[in-house]
């Protein structure tokens, strides 16, 4: 336990006895020139985004409908300090924030396995995406430095919007979509949303991508103080295993649509995400929240031919035969209560709760090097038949895991004008795997900020937190490796000018440690068990700045912009275990902005329209000493016209068709080698009622 968990838990425990007030009344607000409600989900209490002593980003529905995004690639970037990082082959979605790669992805403040689980999650299922950045492992558990993402999904509502949508464009692409409900009754509300695609891509598969999702979900007021919501999130995926492009020297070496396994290869993804929340005004002061999910997702692919190398002296990728399969179970309870009460002359936000999670996964496959198959990639022959699934050498691994956490945070306002918020956290993990190596964590983390109101229109605020996670390699000695620890510190200020701009512009420090990098006597010691043995002696740093902007120039013109800057560091041992620099994170840039402009405006006859464009800039990104993959921008716009209940709109994404590598883990490499998708055209016919 740190000396500031110490700290945090001693100002806690001497909080005298509760008494009763008014509670106060959350306004709406507007985060970053969006419309938004609450961020619950995310900050799991009722404190104004605009109180909380961290930069929080907002992207919400206006925005995802109007940058018509396929994936959250094209949504994340509208953050500063955001980039995307890769699909890992299509198994997971990785993102980097503020320097620091693969921040925890939430749906609704649970988490859900990436590996195989939210690989490329349904956006058109989304109410809108929360960004929380810095170090948090108080709300959540464990978390990465960089921050957390929580996509926060539709629910019933009395005031949503039904319609039907059609979308289609370039490469065969075609969606008709729906989302419907309202009142059952005077006591129940329903809503259900459903979609199906198929996009042929710009790669050359023979199989188009397809999906089918499904989520419906209903609301009942048991009481007038208790709802009660059940919810489904069913989503299935059969595309082709794309495998990526060939790169020599970082940069991409023939057509991007060109493959490099087989045209038939595909992979079969699911998610199947169900649960229950149950939530409780137990009086003016106090509410109960009580939720519970169960998640089961995975993929499986056929036997495919995997790429294992670029062999530049001949211009050939080898491929050897393969076939993997993973399959992830959870479920996942949380217990929280807060309140909104006066402790003397002070007014306390007070929030408190357990978690309890457990996973059960397994890997599972096969592969034979001996069996290899040469590529000529300037004419390419994929007429070599897959060997049989029984011919590979299979394994399996599985990983069980079980989660206990409990907190208490505070947001204790000092005067009207200053708040002071605290947190601690404990958490406990038991870890196991197949083969017999068993791993138990505990670990107490802490949290401390302080927000001051200059004005009703800016405030400063500081914070420090801290957060970890397990590390998921083993040692020489086939041992769990101590889990990452990170903290990090953080100053900002929060405005807005004239009810017309509003703004956040941060700096923030964080350290993390405990970084995992190879161990390299794992090879040569006598006594070694696994001889891809890690270690944890690598650290990692990151810091920077960045402003998120919002301005609403007239009542028809409106600018949204931000830019970030980070810069990181991994630091590791060498030959002689001396302290040196490893360079930098892979594939994550020091750099990035993006600004989104809009115009509406009226021409007759009862019509309406919008057009709109903007930049997405994302700079240069290390792969090693000698190579950086290029910095790239992006062009996108759009123009919509509405009539009464129908609307019209075509988007163009890439508009400057930019050729760029999106994501690698080397510079020379037949797989993991990500190509920027093309120019793309979507347009799209809803009715809405």
């Amino acid at each position: 336990m740190t000396k500031l968990s110490i700290a945090v838990l001693t100002a806690l425990s001497s909080l005298p006895a509760i008494a009763n007030s008014n509670a106060a009344q959350i306004e709406k607000i507007e985060v970053q020139g969006t419309h938004v409600e609450d961020a619950s989900s995310l900050l799991r209490n009722g404190l104004d985004v605009k109180e909380v002593a961290r930069s929080v980003h907002i992207i919400d529905k206006k925005l995802l409908e109007e940058i018509r995004p396929k994936s959250l690639e094209n949504v994340i970037t509208f953050t500063s300090n955001a980039s995307f990082l890769g699909s890992s082959d299509g198994r997971e979605t990785s993102l980097t924030l503020r320097g620091f790669q693969k921040p925890p992805i939430l749906i609704d403040g649970f988490r859900v396995s990436q590996w195989g689980g939210v690989s490329d999650p349904e956006i058109y299922g989304l109410e809108q995406v929360e960004i929380l950045k810095g170090p948090d492992s108080i709300l959540f558990g464990e978390a990465n430095p960089g921050g957390i993402v929580n996509m926060r999904a539709k629910r019933p509502s009395k005031n949503s919007q039904n319609e039907v949508i059609v979308e289609f464009g370039s490469d065969g692409y075609i969606s008709p979509r729906v989302d419907v409900g309202g009142e059952l009754s005077n006591t129940s509300l329903v809503r259900v949303i459903g979609l199906y695609k198929t996009d042929d891509t710009h790669r050359n598969y023979t199989n188009p991508v397809k999906r089918a999702y499904f989520a419906p979900s209903a609301k009942f007021m048991l009481t007038d103080t208790t709802t009660f919501t059940v919810l489904a999130e069913i989503t299935k995926d059969d595309n082709p295993a794309d495998f990526g492009n060939v790169l020599l020297d970082g940069k991409l070496l023939g057509p991007i649509g060109q493959v490099n396994n087989g045209p038939d290869d595909t992979m079969k993804r699911h998610l199947y995400n169900y649960g229950l929340d149950l939530t409780s005004q137990l009086s003016a002061h106090w509410q109960l929240n009580a939720r519970a999910r169960s998640i089961d997702s995975g993929y499986e692919y056929s036997v495919f031919w995997m790429p294992a190398a670029y062999i530049k002296e001949t211009n050939q990728v080898m491929r050897v035969p393969a076939n993997q399969i993973n399959e992830n179970k959870e479920m996942a309870y949380q217990l929280s209560l807060s309140g909104d009460i006066d402790i003397g002359t002070l007014r306390n936000r007070i929030v408190v709760g357990a978690d309890h999670r457990t996973t059960d996964g397994f890997s599972g496959g096969g592969w034979d090097p001996k069996v290899a198959s040469m590529l000529d990639w300037n004419n390419p022959d994929y007429s070599q038949p897959t060997p049989a699934l029984e011919t590979l050498g299979l394994y399996r691994f599985s990983d069980e895991a079980t989660r206990y956490g409990v907190f208490v945070q505070n947001h204790l306002s000092l005067t009207d004008a200053l708040l002071l918020s605290a947190g601690i956290r404990h958490d406990s993990v038991e870890r196991k795997k197949d083969g017999g190596e068993q791993q138990e964590l505990n670990h107490t983390s802490a949290q401390l900020g302080l927000t001051y109101a200059i004005t009703d229109d800016y405030r400063v605020y500081s914070s420090y937190s801290e957060s970890f996670s397990p590390n998921t390699g083993l040692d020489k000695f086939n041992q769990f490796l101590a889990p990452e620890q990170s903290e990090g510190m953080e100053i900002g200020i929060k405005g807005q000018f004239n009810q017309d701009i509003s703004f956040t512009l941060a700096y923030f420090d964080i350290t993390k440690q405990n970084v995992a990098e190879n161990d390299p006597t794992a090879q040569i010691d006598p006594n070694s068990l696994n001889p891809f043995g890690q270690r944890t002696v690598g650290e990692q740093t990151a810091n920077g700045a960045e402003i998120d902007l919002n301005w609403q120039i007239s009542t028809q013109f409106s600018v949204f912009a931000n830019y970030g800057y980070a810069d990181h560091e991994i630091v590791g041992l060498n030959a002689q275990n001396q302290k040196v620099s490893k360079g930098k994170a892979q594939n994550t840039p020091n750099a990035n902005s993006s600004i989104w402009l809009k115009y509406d405006f009226e021409f007759g006859h009862g019509f309406n329209a919008t057009v709109g464009g903007g930049l997405q800039y994302t700079g240069e990104r290390y792969i090693s000493n000698d190579v950086t993959l290029d910095s790239y921008t992006l062009v996108a716009g759009y123009f919509r016209v509405e009539q009464g209940p129908w609307q019209a709109q075509l988007n163009i994404q890439n508009a400057t068709d930019e050729r760029y590598v999106a994501q690698t883990s080397a510079a020379t490499a037949a797989r993991g080698v990500q190509a920027g998708k093309p120019r793309a055209v979507i347009a799209s016919i809803a009715y809405r009622f």
